[in-house]
């Protein structure tokens, strides 16, 4: 399958991590059409879904407040994984419309690892939509995340 680069300025580290925070979400508190329901003042998100959201208490410094005083979203996937919406990479990794291909926590932290192992799949728009097969849903993704982590240790 052939891929575009990574976005220039992805912070490919901090998508990894991201990955393993929300593969240890439990599915109920996972749904990628509802965005962040209360406690707009705190750090941690409590909607049922939005992976951005979820992943604002893996970097609290780098909140900051619209003027309503809720978190400003844009600015933070910005400064923690270095492109913004509405970018081909960030509707890849994040948009609410997987909803109907692939709603799962385990779905999603696989689809940020085989990003940073390989870029954005040219057909991702299609995978998202259901019309072509996931390119992150086989062993080969799990076989390259096992060396990306044994990099890691060493």
């Amino acid at each position: 399958m052939e891929h575009f680069k990574h976005y220039e300025g992805a912070n490919l580290e901090n998508i990894l991590k991201a990955a393993e925070l929300i593969e240890t979400i439990p599915q109920e508190e996972f749904d990628m059409r509802t965005c962040r329901a209360g406690q707009k003042y705190t750090d941690k998100c409590d909607s049922v879904g939005c992976i951005v959201g979820h992943c604002t208490v893996l970097a609290p410094e780098l909140i900051s407040r619209d003027i309503g005083g809720e978190i400003d979203f844009c600015n933070f996937t910005l400064a923690f994984f270095g492109f913004n919406w509405p970018s081909d990479d960030w509707l890849y990794l994040f948009a609410p419309s997987w909803i109907d291909t692939d709603n799962t926590p385990k779905g999603s932290a696989q689809r940020m690892r085989y990003y940073v192992a390989n870029g954005l799949p040219i057909n991702a728009i299609d995978q998202k939509n259901g019309k072509a097969p996931l390119s992150y849903n086989n062993n080969k993704i799990k076989i390259i995340w096992k060396q990306i982590k044994q990099l890691k240790l060493r």
